[in-house]
């Protein structure tokens, strides 16, 4: 028995250190890559603006969580941040191309621990770190308009606990993947004052690091006073600097790793095996698996911004012995016919991808399906979603590395990867 609890403890220390590390890298690759490109940026009182904001934050009924979990909708959300003007007279064509974008580092909080949730469970207060860009689709003298991005990590301080916190499925650690996509609308006072208003869907998750972890799903509306440390260029983009040489044809193999949980496992195991087993929920010290792969994609880059290629992913799953396991589990409790007893832990998905190109940066939206997957109990929908930043290194043998995340059903996160390959 002192084997027992010491082997359970040591698994738990060990549990917590990996999430600390995993937690800390998230946190220095979001900041990082928006550093990089701010270093490679003119840094001085002709670039630089300076903004606050505050407004409201309403959150999306994703997953049923006012059924489940809240009886109010709303909080505050205000936070600052701290970003660069691109203009004409930096010569430099990929502002020019992206229409003189604004981009940096902003940090938030969200009152979320104020919404009322049902008797015994909360959720927590949120503070976020996070890379900014917002591209103008229209621009004159007063006023401005276009789309707005936020991707980074948040911190919230009450997650799910079996005893203290049973209801909030939706929030399984407390370091959450953020991601913001909205629209937002400047009114120029003078060229270096600016107030506005900008609305946005915000999403956050651990993409299944620990489970449970439905995810958090909101949108906020935001007023916002800006000030630009010089005057801000509101006019045209000015004459085409000279395009960058680019290949049509590219050619990447990369490999990305990391650890998933699984909440089919986790519904099993509190449903049936707990109950029949007796004690206490052990499911707290999370069950991560490791997840691999390996990819590559052929692209035609057909334009300094913009490539579509096709992919492969060749991905190898820890857990396909447990799946086996719980498939007989829960076929004998329905008194069913197990789903399959034959699990593979190899899958294959192809799918398109579509880049998106600002100096050494790319992001890139891929939609999949599987060509072969057998891991029985678990979700095995056929369609699946790939969204990655990457930073490249050209000097450095054309290599790069980021960060992953691969989704199912447009909703439902599977695996947070953190990558590196080579382009060809």
């Amino acid at each position: 028995m002192t084997k027992s609890l010491s082997k359970q403890k040591e698994t738990l220390f060990v549990d917590r250190q990996m999430k600390k590390i995993i937690n800390n890298i998230l946190l220095i690759l979001f900041a990082g890559l928006t550093v990089q490109e701010l270093h490679a940026q003119k840094l001085d009182q002709e670039h630089l603006n300076v903004s606050v904001y505050t407004g409201d934050t309403h959150m999306l009924n994703a997953l049923h969580i006012y059924e489940k979990l809240i009886n109010t909708k709303d909080c505050i959300r205000a936070g600052v941040t701290v970003g660069v003007n691109t203009k004409p007279s930096d010569n430099n064509y990929w502002a020019w191309a992206w229409n003189l974008p604004q981009y940096g580092l902003g940090f938030s909080y969200t009152n979320m621990g104020g919404i009322k949730c049902r008797p015994g469970s909360s959720l927590g207060d949120v503070y976020s770190l996070y890379g900014h860009a917002h591209f103008d689709l229209v621009r004159t003298r007063h006023f401005t308009f276009g789309p707005n991005m936020e991707f980074g990590a948040s911190y919230i301080t009450k997650t799910w606990n079996a005893v203290t916190n049973p209801l909030n499925s939706f929030v399984g650690t407390p370091v959450l993947v953020m991601v913001g996509m909205g629209l937002e609308a400047g009114f120029h006072l003078t060229p270096q004052w600016e107030i506005g208003l900008n609305a946005m869907l915000i999403h956050r998750s651990n993409g299944m690091l620990k489970v449970p972890n439905h995810g958090l799903n909101e949108i906020a509306g935001n007023l916002y006073l800006k000030y630009n440390l010089a005057e801000r260029h509101l006019g045209g983009r000015g004459p085409k600097p000279e395009e960058p040489e680019y290949r049509k044809w590219i050619y990447d193999i990369y490999f990305s790793g990391g650890v998933h949980s699984c909440d089919v496992e986790r519904s099993i195991y509190q449903d049936i095996v707990l109950p029949e087993k007796g004690g206490p929920d052990e499911w707290a010290n999370s069950k991560q698996w490791l997840r691999l792969n390996l990819g590559g994609t052929v692209s035609y880059r057909y334009h300094p911004l913009f490539a579509t290629g096709i992919g492969l992913d060749l991905t190898y799953t820890q857990n396909w012995k447990r799946l086996a396991e719980y498939g007989q589990i829960l076929a004998k409790h329905e008194g069913t016919v197990p789903t399959t007893t034959d699990l593979c832990p190899v899958y294959l998905g192809a799918y398109i991808q579509q880049s998106f190109f600002y100096k050494n940066v790319e992001i890139g939206i891929g939609l999949g399906i599987y060509l072969f997957k057998r891991l029985g109990i678990e979700d095995s929908t056929w369609n699946y979603q790939r969204t990655l930043i990457r930073y490249h290194i050209p000097k450095a043998g054309n290599i790069f590395f980021g960060f992953a995340m691969r989704a199912h059903k447009f909703d439902r996160s599977d695996t947070l990867e953190f990558s590196f390959g080579k382009r060809f």
